[in-house]
């Protein structure tokens, strides 16, 4: 995963988390905004529907956010899991 598209779909996913572009503390609102924007311009579709009081996902918002999870749960388990343990268990 290239470090643009790790930001932008951490960032997703925290938005679509806290149910607000406002919640997510990393970052100030038009930088998440322009994020956000910059992801759906890439992935070619909306992906949340934003109003000034909360925001909604689309359908291929919510199938994206599915596989994000799914990402960003792999990717964590990789970097936790050193090479040592894997040898362990793998000893079993």
């Amino acid at each position: 995963m290239d470090r643009f598209t790790e930001m932008t779909t951490t960032t997703f996913v925290s938005v679509v988390d806290a149910g607000s572009l406002s919640a997510h503390l990393a970052s100030s609102l038009p930088a998440v905004n322009r994020q956000l924007t910059a992801l759906e311009s890439r992935l070619g579709t909306k992906l949340v529907h934003r109003t000034t009081r909360k925001l909604r996902l689309t359908e291929a918002g919510e199938a994206f956010y599915g596989r994000c999870i799914r990402i960003l749960v792999t990717s964590r388990m990789q970097r936790t899991t050193s090479p040592i343990a894997k040898a362990s268990c793998a000893a079993g």
